[in-house]
C-alpha cells in the first residue's frame, strides 16, 4: 500500500535542496502510482474496514471475481468469496500454530496481519458465477496514526497459471520417471535375451532373459566377451563384425550354451548404437529362442482379441487422420461397418450439433500432435446423436516422426442424460416443467439487479386458481394435475421469452416480467395487459380427458378462473420474499373482491 503524506500548511526544503516544483512532481508521481495500483487489472485490491466489510474493490478484483464493486462494497467480507472449507482448515492450522482459538471466516484471513505478522498465503476464490480459481493473497493491516487497526488490504493475484505450470512440471517429471521405468521394464520383461556390447564385442548390459539363456548373473556377463556364450565363437564374433559393417543383422542363427551345458538355438538380431553426436557406441542385440515363436504369435493373437473385446471404441489413423483400423466396439457405437469406416477422416461422425469449440480444440491438438481429451456430440449412421468422451494420443516412430493417432472413445450418452435429468429435477417442476422456486429465486435476483442497472421497471405476478379444489375433490389428483399442466401451458403462452413462469406450489403460479418501461405508468400498463391476457386464457373452459382402466374414456369439462396480484418495482432494496409477499397480498385482495380479478399492490392494500 502506498500512502502519500502532505503538509497542508507549509513546505520546508530538504537538505539536498529539493524545490517546491520537485516536491509537487513527486506528489503527482506518487498519486499516479496509487491510482495505477488501485485501477490495475492485473491484481485484485480489496480494502475492508476493521470488521472485514469490503470498502474498496478495484477493477482487478472485478475482472478476477466477476462482481461489480457495487455488488460487494458495504455488503460482504472477503471470506464470503473464499472457499469455506479452506477457511476452516486455515483456522485450525493457525489455531494450532499460534496456540489461540481462531474462528473460520474473515478472522482466519487477517489474524496474522492484525498481530503485525507478515502474511502471504494461497487460497481459492469463488467467482460470482460459482467457478473457482487459486490465488495468492498478501494481507496488510491498515492502521491510523496511533497504530490502531482501521481496516485491511488484501492484494491478490490469479495463481491459475502457476498452478498449471506446477502441475505440468509434476506431470512431466512423473512421465520422465515413468518412461525410465517403462524403458527398463521393457528391457527386462522382453521375451528375447537382450544385450549391449561395445565395438570390440565386450558385453555392457543384459536383461534377465540373457541371464536365463546363459545361466550366468548380470555381473558375470558384463565385461565378458559376447562370443564366449555360444558354441561357435568364430561365428558369434563374425556376427558382431557384420553388425558393425552393415549396421544391422536380421535372423542370424546362433546356438547359445548355458553354464549347465544346455544349448538353445536363437535368432540373433542386432543393430549399431550411437550417441547424440552419432558416434558409434557399440551393438544392441536380441537373441530369440526360435522354439518360442509360436508362443509369441499366440500372445499377439490374444492382444488382438482383447482389443476387439473391450467395451471402449478404439480407432487408429495415420498422421493425416485417415482411419486405418477400428475395433468392434467402435463399429457397435457408431453403427458403421469396418468397410465404411476405414479410409474415412474422423470428421465424418460430426454434425451440426457438434460443439465447435471442442472440435477446434481437438483439431489444434491434432495439428500440434499433442494429447486431447474432451466430450463431443457425434452422429451415428442412422442419424441419431450420441455423446462420447474421446481421448486422442499421437504415436511417433523410432525417429520421432509422427506416425499415427490412437483414439479411444467411450459412449457417455446415458451419463449426459442423467445430468440433464438431475438439472431438470433441481430447477424445474416435474409436473408442469415450469421453473421451480429455486430457479425463480435465482432469476428474480437477476431481474432485481438488472432493474437497478437499466432503470427499467419489472413486475411480479402471483396467480392462484379459483375453483380448483372442487375438481380435485370430485375427480382426484390425476385430473387436477391435467388441469395444472394445461394452465401452465396457457400462462406460458401469454408471456415473452425473457419472462419467467414458475409453479410456486399447489395451484399457485408466479410470473416475472423483466425489461418493462422506464416510465412507471407505462410499465404498469404493460403488466396489466399481460395479466389480463393470462386471466382471460385461464378463464376459458378446460376439457380434461380421463383414462381409467376397465372403463371407457371420458372428458371432464371444468371452469376455473384465476385471481392475480401484481407488484411493479424498480430499485427494490428489500428481499425477494418481500416482493413475493407484496404480490401475494395483492392476489388475496383480488380474491376478496370476487375472484377472477387483477389487483396491483399498493400501500393501502
Amino acid at each position: 500500500m502506498i500512502t502519500t503524506i502532505r503538509d497542508p500548511d507549509s513546505y520546508i526544503p530538504a537538505a539536498g535542496g529539493i524545490t517546491e516544483v520537485q516536491r509537487q512532481e513527486t506528489l503527482l508521481i506518487t498519486g499516479a502510482l496509487q491510482n495505477a495500483i488501485l485501477n490495475s487489472a492485473n491484481f485484485s485490491s480489496i480494502a475492508t474496514d476493521e470488521k472485514g466489510v469490503i470498502q474498496i474493490f478495484n477493477v482487478g478484483a472485478e475482472r478476477m471475481l466477476g462482481y461489480a464493486a457495487v455488488d460487494v462494497m458495504n455488503k460482504i467480507t472477503p471470506a464470503d468469496i473464499s472457499d469455506p472449507h479452506e477457511l476452516i482448515v486455515r483456522a485450525k492450522a493457525l489455531s494450532a500454530e499460534l496456540d489461540t482459538l481462531i474462528t473460520p471466516g474473515f478472522e482466519a484471513l487477517v489474524f496474522k496481519a492484525s498481530h503485525g505478522i507478515e502474511d502471504i498465503y494461497e487460497l481459492t476464490y469463488i467467482r460470482k458465477d460459482g467457478s473457482r480459481f487459486p490465488a495468492v493473497v498478501s494481507v496488510t493491516a491498515l492502521r491510523d496514526a496511533h497504530g490502531g487497526i482501521i481496516g485491511y488490504l488484501l492484494i491478490g493475484t490469479d495463481n491459475t497459471a502457476r498452478k498449471q505450470i506446477e502441475a505440468e512440471q509434476k506431470q512431466l517429471g512423473q512421465r520422465l520417471r515413468d518412461f525410465q521405468f517403462y524403458t527398463r521394464s521393457l528391457f527386462e520383461s522382453n521375451i528375447d535375451a537382450l544385450m549391449t556390447s561395445d565395438p570390440e564385442g565386450i558385453i555392457t548390459d543384459v536383461n534377465k532373459q540373457m541371464e536365463s539363456l546363459t545361466g550366468c548373473t548380470r555381473d558375470e556377463l558384463i565385461g565378458a566377451p559376447f562370443k564366449n556364450y555360444f558354441t561357435d565363437q568364430e561365428r558369434a564374433e563374425a556376427a558382431i563384425n557384420l553388425v558393425l559393417s552393415e549396421r544391422k543383422v536380421i535372423n542370424y542363427e546362433l546356438t547359445a550354451r548355458a553354464r549347465n551345458g544346455k544349448e538353445t538355438v536363437v535368432s540373433y538380431n542386432a543393430t549399431t548404437l550411437y550417441d547424440r553426436d552419432r558416434r558409434l557406441q557399440g551393438v544392441f542385440a536380441a537373441a530369440r529362442d526360435i522354439t518360442e515363436r509360436k508362443q509369441v504369435e499366440e500372445k499377439l493373437l490374444i492382444s488382438d482379441i482383447a482389443l476387439k473385446a473391450i467395451s471402449q471404441g478404439v480407432i487408429i489413423t495415420n498422421s493425416d487422420q485417415s482411419i486405418l483400423s477400428v475395433n468392434d466396439a467402435f463399429v457397435s457405437i457408431t453403427g458403421y461397418s469396418q468397410e465404411e469406416i476405414v479410409g474415412q477422416n474422423c470428421r465424418f461422425l460430426q454434425g451440426p450439433l457438434s460443439n465447435p469449440q471442442v472440435i477446434d480444440a481437438m483439431r489444434l491438438a491434432i495439428k500440434n500432435a499433442t494429447d486431447f481429451s474432451g466430450e463431443i456430440l457425434n452422429y451415428r449412421k442412422d442419424g441419431t446423436t450420441f455423446w462420447n468422451y474421446l481421448t486422442i494420443s499421437p504415436v511417433r516412430d523410432d525417429l520421432g516422426k509422427l506416425a499415427h493417432f490412437i483414439g479411444v472413445t467411450r459412449d457417455i450418452t446415458e451419463h449426459k442424460l442423467m445430468e440433464d435429468q438431475v438439472r431438470q429435477l433441481a430447477f424445474y417442476d416435474p409436473l408442469t416443467k415450469l421453473a421451480n422456486r429455486r430457479l425463480l429465486n435465482d432469476r428474480l435476483s437477476q431481474v432485481m439487479n438488472s432493474s437497478k442497472r437499466s432503470a427499467c421497471y419489472a413486475a411480479l405476478m402471483f396467480l392462484d386458481l379459483d375453483n380448483f379444489k372442487p375438481l380435485n375433490d370430485t375427480h382426484g389428483h390425476v385430473v387436477g394435475d391435467l388441469l395444472l399442466i394445461d394452465a401452465a401451458a396457457r400462462v406460458k403462452s401469454c408471456v415473452r421469452e425473457v419472462d419467467t413462469v414458475a409453479r410456486f406450489g399447489g395451484d399457485e403460479f408466479v410470473v416475472m416480467l423483466s425489461e418493462l418501461d422506464v416510465n412507471q405508468a407505462a410499465s404498469k400498463l404493460q403488466a396489466l395487459n399481460i395479466a389480463e391476457k393470462i386471466r382471460a386464457a385461464l378463464f376459458k373452459p378446460y376439457l380434461l380427458d380421463i383414462n381409467k382402466d376397465g372403463e371407457a374414456d371420458a372428458t371432464v369439462e371444468h371452469h376455473c378462473s384465476a385471481s392475480i396480484g401484481v407488484v411493479v418495482f424498480l430499485n427494490h432494496e428489500g428481499s425477494q420474499d418481500e416482493l413475493l409477499e407484496m404480490a401475494d397480498t395483492a392476489m388475496y385482495q383480488a380474491k376478496e373482491d370476487g375472484r377472477n380479478q387483477i389487483r396491483f399492490y399498493s400501500e393501502e392494500i
